[in-house]
């Protein structure tokens, strides 16, 4: 977190179990856009020196203020 990766806006731990179930998220911005997708579809990130993963992208003048499973 900082000036190259950007602010943490939503941050959530999911059991390993939760893996393999066919869970769907929705992410809702401040100026009312909304994205739902799998959770299976977001990529498992092994190594610890990776940044995450981008999964919601908002204008520089909107953020993420929710999320939902």
């Amino acid at each position: 977190i900082g000036p190259k990766t950007g602010n943490l806006l939503v941050a959530r731990i999911f059991p390993e179990e939760d893996r393999t179930a066919d869970i769907d998220i929705m992410l809702i911005s401040k100026q009312g856009q909304v994205i739902k997708t799998n959770f299976q579809s977001i990529p498992v990130l092994a190594n610890r020196q990776t940044f995450g993963v981008k999964v919601f992208r908002v204008a520089d003048d909107d953020e993420v203020i929710g999320l939902a499973s």
